[in-house]
């Protein structure tokens, strides 16, 4: 059997790695007993009832065996597609780009018939959400405010992939430390905005008892108008 290198891009919902092999891809199964260079990877569609294996040589990540065939057709659009998921994972770990921007990057000049094999982008969408949702994981519930610490990673707004500045603008626990912090108040917004802050023409006040979350007791919003946009 001619030797293929060793592909582990593609990954599964568990995260574990996938080898791609003749247009079909396996999940690593177990390691050789007899010889610690050699990996067994088997056919991802086991729930499917295909028994095709593979041996892996670690060392020189090429296949050197294969027993059982596959039960289903060869897709190696299904194979590109895989590797594509996991590059979307990878981007919504790395970049703070929202989820329809990570989507037309990871498929900007794929062929049709890659396109055909992908999750529909609602599915995709979810898939960003869920891969950060892991990553960047919600804080617990405070239980009082004199003890809530907001992790730095709520206290700044990404403008761009590699641009950040404050949204977390004042914290009246660090105005007064000494104080009672039973009561705190936090004021979000964006520390851009204060580059048009002369050119407001409008500003409106809003506020909510209803939305606010545990231990506060009053959302209040305060939007502006620059001359013909609003922001907060």
């Amino acid at each position: 059997m001619d030797e293929e290198a060793l592909d582990t891009q593609p990954r599964s919902q568990r995260n574990r790695n996938k080898f791609q092999h003749n247009g079909c891809l396996y999940v690593y199964d177990a390691q050789s007993k007899r010889d610690p260079h050699i990996s067994f990877w088997r056919c991802e569609r086991k729930w499917d009832k295909c028994r095709a294996r593979i041996h892996v040589n670690d060392v020189r990540h090429a296949v050197v065996q294969m027993t059982h065939s596959h039960n289903h057709d060869e897709s190696p659009a299904h194979c590109s597609a895989a590797k594509i998921v996991t590059d979307l994972k990878n981007r919504a770990q790395e970049t703070a780009e929202n989820p329809a921007q990570i989507i037309s990057h990871v498929i900007e000049g794929v062929p049709r018939e890659v396109l055909a094999a992908l999750p529909r982008k609602a599915a995709l969408t979810k898939t960003v959400q869920r891969q950060r949702g892991r990553v960047h994981m919600r804080p617990p519930n405070p239980t009082d405010l004199a003890n809530l610490d907001i992790p730095e990673a709520y206290k700044v707004y990404h403008v761009s992939e590699d641009v950040t500045e404050r949204f977390l603008l004042i914290d009246s626990k660090d105005l007064e430390p000494e104080e009672d912090h039973s009561k705190r108040i936090l004021v979000f917004g964006r520390e851009g905005n204060m580059s048009w802050a002369a050119q407001m023409k409008k500003i409106y006040v809003d506020g909510t008892f209803r939305q606010a979350p545990p231990l506060f007791s009053q959302i209040l919003t305060s939007p502006a108008i620059p001359i013909e946009e609003c922001g907060p």
